[in-house]
């Protein structure tokens, strides 16, 4: 009874790690939804692909060194948002925002340690 209850657990906990590392979209999945949703030119599809490629290099590199400061990824992202800003004109700039704001209204709510 006991090792079917450990072999469940640990199952559900695989499992779950797994459907997490596959939710993550690769650098080229990110840059087909923004081409879709931005409607980038070429030369701008190019200069979005390298800010996500170099991002993703960054954070995978940073899961590797099993460093999983919350601070140092939002960091990453914000930079990598940043840089796609710079590329896009006036009217994508809008859209892009509005992408990064439903992106950040589905990241779960933290609690404050310092509210308590």
């Amino acid at each position: 009874m006991r090792n079917m209850f450990f072999l469940t657990v640990l199952a559900g906990l695989i499992l779950a790690g797994s459907i997490t590392a596959q939710s993550r979209l690769t650098p080229q999945e990110r840059l087909k939804n923004l081409k879709d949703k931005l409607n980038l030119t070429e030369e701008q599809s190019v200069k979005v692909e390298k800010i996500l490629t170099s991002s993703d290099k960054e954070m995978q590199e940073l899961r590797k060194s099993n460093n999983m400061d919350r601070a140092k990824f939002r960091e990453i992202m914000e930079k990598s948002d940043n840089e796609i800003l710079k590329v896009l004109n006036d009217k994508q700039k809008t859209e892009y925002n509005k992408i990064l704001e439903e992106r950040r209204s589905r990241r779960p709510k933290r609690v404050d340690k310092t509210d308590q």
